[in-house]
């Protein structure tokens, strides 16, 4: 079955009468299948140390998604749970939104919405009071981050159309200093 995405096998129950098929959960039985490697390319975290000019731009978008985030969280704490898409709609579209936002990509600002939505779900469902729903995201957290789509990585560098100025090897991806 190494041949197959999937293993079967029979079990007979102690009563006679019964048969049945199991499917495990892992379908990945042997190192040596072929899909074996495939099964593990589907997301990947990759801890990348950018120069000076990517920091920088990089530093401007980690705010930008901060801003949205806590935006939303805001919003949602104030007038209740309200679906993705409208908590979108009203929080990139407020006027109060400064210019500097609206300079960043918008994917990361809506990426940042989608999750200040899913932790204000999440927090409501554990039990938490609505005034203290969500936390907000800091500047002093020890870990941010940023969510790019796969589309965004095209020839060997992030977003090539707002990043066209950057040289070439501007991304190092090991970590020997």
């Amino acid at each position: 079955m190494c041949e197959s995405w999937f293993s079967t096998k029979l079990n007979f129950l102690p009563n006679g009468k019964w048969l049945r098929t199991s499917f495990p959960s892992s379908i990945v039985s042997q190192p040596g299948c072929m899909d074996y490697e495939s099964i593990h390319l589907k997301s990947q975290k990759i801890r990348i140390y950018p120069e000076k000019s990517l920091h920088q731009i990089w530093k401007k978008w980690l705010a930008a998604s901060r801003y949205c985030f806590n935006q939303a969280i805001a919003y949602q704490r104030k007038h209740g749970l309200i679906s993705k898409y409208d908590l979108r709609k009203v929080v990139l579209n407020s006027e109060s939104l400064p210019d500097w936002i609206k300079e960043s990509p918008y994917h990361l600002k809506v990426n940042a919405i989608y999750d200040a939505n899913a932790a204000f779900k999440t927090s409501r469902k554990s039990g938490t009071k609505q005034p203290i729903c969500g936390k907000f995201r800091s500047v002093r957290d020890r870990i941010q981050s940023i969510k790019f789509r796969v589309e965004d990585f095209k020839k060997g560098t992030w977003l090539p159309s707002v990043m066209f100025m950057i040289k070439y090897p501007s991304i190092r991806t090991n970590s020997y200093y």
